[in-house]
């Protein structure tokens, strides 16, 4: 950190680097000047207080010669450690309540996950639902990609429900204990009792099982 922003030092499989205004999506990205040694050029500190104020980000994309190919962001939260934002699509389109799986890395290497349900809500500030956490995982990212939680979830009319997702890959998911079910969907409902163990599992489209987050 010194006068002008944030000077970072980046990896040697960064083979792309630039910066985005993180309120701004659709301003095109500027290329970040990096030096011989991976030391970039300083990256302005996002501005204090007016949440509605600029952010500045990075977007790095990895060298397809060491990793896969990916873009991902960096922010500057006021820590020393910038935090890794990604993003997964819903498992289906045109869904009333999303399935979020939040993932925050440091530099010291373990991540933690926060599988939760987002429901139709009154105001912005309504908050979600957490169903299921896990540390010291690469659930959630690009080396961790699949993913499968559940929930009970009360319909308005008074009836308990499971509900259940898994991500992409995820081609049949079965439930034991207290709900019996074998779907072949990413998103099931099926009824359920208000209390009582329940247990998931997920098969991948490569036929290999997959344990669900809790």
């Amino acid at each position: 950190m010194g006068q002008g922003g944030v000077r970072y030092l980046l990896a040697p499989w960064i083979a792309e680097s630039s910066t985005r205004d993180l309120p701004a999506p659709d301003t095109p990205a500027e290329d970040l000047t990096v030096s011989k040694d991976g030391v970039t050029a300083p990256v302005p500190a996002p501005a204090p207080g007016d949440g509605r104020a600029s952010r500045p980000v990075l977007r790095l994309r990895s060298s397809e010669k060491i990793v896969e190919r990916h873009a991902f962001l960096l922010t500057d939260l006021g820590d020393l450690s910038p935090a890794h934002l990604t993003y997964t699509p819903l498992p289906e389109t045109g869904a009333r309540a999303t399935w979020v799986c939040a993932r925050p890395d440091s530099w010291r290497g373990p991540g933690r996950i926060a599988v939760r349900l987002q429901q139709p809500a009154s105001s912005p500030a309504e908050p979600d639902t957490v169903v299921a956490v896990d540390r010291d995982t690469a659930s959630c990212s690009r080396f961790g990609r699949h993913v499968l939680a559940g929930t009970r979830w009360r319909a308005p009319a008074g009836n308990w429900f499971l509900l259940a997702a898994g991500s992409r890959d995820v081609t049949r998911i079965t439930a034991t204990g207290t709900v019996r079910a074998d779907e072949s969907a990413r998103t099931p409902t099926v009824p359920a009792p208000r209390e009582g163990d329940v247990n998931l599992a997920g098969r991948l489209t490569n036929g290999e099982q997959l344990p669900s987050v809790r």
